[in-house]
């Protein structure tokens, strides 16, 4: 009886040896996979499509000025499926406005716009005579060679920082106005408008 008691009593404790094994080996596996899904998670937040992310923008540039008024140039591109509507910029150098330009009976005028949309795929060129972001009063000098940073504000609450280098430039006479708070079509005409504070001849920029 002793002798087949034994051979038993050693298949129990085997038994009971394989069993913590087997569960320590299920749980590092479930623990895996946990933790190969957490990046898939996060990429995907990453990755969320706004206004900003979808904008491109290439050549800027900005108008050196030792003070009054400069601006600041470049193309900008939707590569995204929806609108982009941009509705601000701001810096360390001054209030800054979206601009437009109006051909008037007396030549080319300014008006500040409350935002630039740029269809799905479309392309907005911001240059000295046409659309442009206007520094009404310079509180620091641009000077030929620095960069000036400005956060671009969109619709849909998203921001994206864009640098322009500063360069000396002598561009064409215009005439400004602060009239008007419309999109960036040009207006008709300057019916209504009245001419900027300070700026009662033209000015290049």
């Amino acid at each position: 009886m002793i002798r087949s008691t034994l051979p038993t009593v050693r298949r129990v404790a085997a038994t009971a040896l394989i069993a913590p094994l087997a569960f320590t080996a299920a749980a590092c596996s479930k623990d895996d996979n946990a933790s190969s899904k957490s990046p898939q998670s996060t990429s995907s937040t990453s990755s969320k499509v706004t206004m900003a992310t979808s904008l491109k923008a290439s050549d800027g540039w900005a108008k050196a000025a030792e003070s009054g008024m400069s601006a600041a140039f470049g193309t900008w591109k939707n590569t995204g499926n929806e609108p982009v509507v941009i509705t601000g910029a701001s810096g360390d150098a001054g209030p800054v406005q979206l601009h437009v330009t109006t051909k008037t009976a007396n030549g080319m005028e300014m008006k500040q716009t409350s935002n630039f949309t740029l269809a799905p795929g479309g392309t907005l060129k911001l240059a000295p005579g046409g659309n442009h972001l206007m520094f009404m009063k310079l509180s620091k000098a641009l000077a030929a060679g620095d960069e000036q940073q400005l956060t671009v504000t969109f619709k849909d609450g998203s921001s994206t920082k864009l640098t322009f280098p500063v360069r000396a430039y002598d561009g064409a006479k215009e005439k400004y106005s602060d009239a008007g708070s419309g999109d960036a079509s040009p207006s008709s005409g300057a019916s209504g408008t009245s001419e900027m504070p300070g700026m009662t001849h033209s000015s290049s920029h």
